[in-house]
């Protein structure tokens, strides 16, 4: 991986902080400051996802390389809304978004995965969007992704730093998996590392599973990937 990590700032619990601790470490309902909603920020993969609009219909069912919902091991359940499935028009990169959300918004998890004619395509894409990510999602000193290749990891805040996100990123085969872990408007406690790293085991499993049953798109023209 080719990104610079930033230094991340010190960051204070805050009362929305201590919501997403509960929901991820079963703390009762009377203990969470629940916030009411929150909209979730685009990531760098789905800005890069945009279909043009007379792209033919999808080949591919890209939904099956998304982990299941069930499978998300925390306390309180997880919702999975309708996956958005691109099925790569001209000016499009093909591939899937969902998000996982509790029933209060305060802890979310946006998954986003483009796949690619090739594994070097993929490696360029995450290229591209790692170098974006100070500026488009988080900032916070970037390790080693435990999964896949040329993979990244960013516990940090938002740019604007009002928010703490998580963001785990790498490649697998042909395929480029973005996962982000969003707290609520305000909260700036961590993501536990152990449920970034069951999620992540859980999203790498799913996409190995299912890529053997992906045709890969058409290769991309001269130049670098659709942005």
């Amino acid at each position: 991986m080719v990104m610079k990590g930033l230094d991340n700032t010190p960051v204070r619990l805050t009362a929305a902080g201590v919501a997403l601790i509960c929901v991820l470490a079963g703390c009762s309902k009377s203990n969470e400051e629940a916030s009411s909603s929150s909209s979730a920020p685009e990531s760098s993969t789905s800005a890069a996802m945009t279909t043009a609009a007379e792209a033919e219909p999808a080949a591919n069912d890209y939904s099956s390389l998304l982990m299941a919902v069930e499978d998300i091991d925390a306390p309180i359940p997880f919702i999975a809304d309708p996956p958005k499935v691109n099925p790569a028009g001209p000016n499009g990169t093909a591939g899937v978004e969902a998000m996982y959300h509790d029933a209060d918004n305060t802890a979310m998890i946006k998954d986003s995965i483009a796949v690619f004619a090739t594994p070097a395509e993929a490696t360029e894409f995450l290229n591209k969007v790692a170098a974006d990510l100070p500026a488009s999602t988080v900032m916070g000193t970037a390790e080693t992704s435990p999964f896949g290749s040329d993979g990244l990891l960013v516990p940090g805040t938002s740019p604007d730093g009002t928010t703490a996100i998580t963001v785990l990123l790498f490649s697998e085969q042909n395929a480029v998996v973005e996962l982000e872990f969003l707290s609520a408007p305000g909260d700036l406690s961590p993501v536990p590392p152990d449920f970034v790293q069951s999620v992540g085991q859980l999203q790498f499993d799913a996409l190995q599973a299912g890529l053997p049953d992906i045709t890969p798109p058409a290769p991309a023209g001269a130049g670098t990937p659709p942005r």
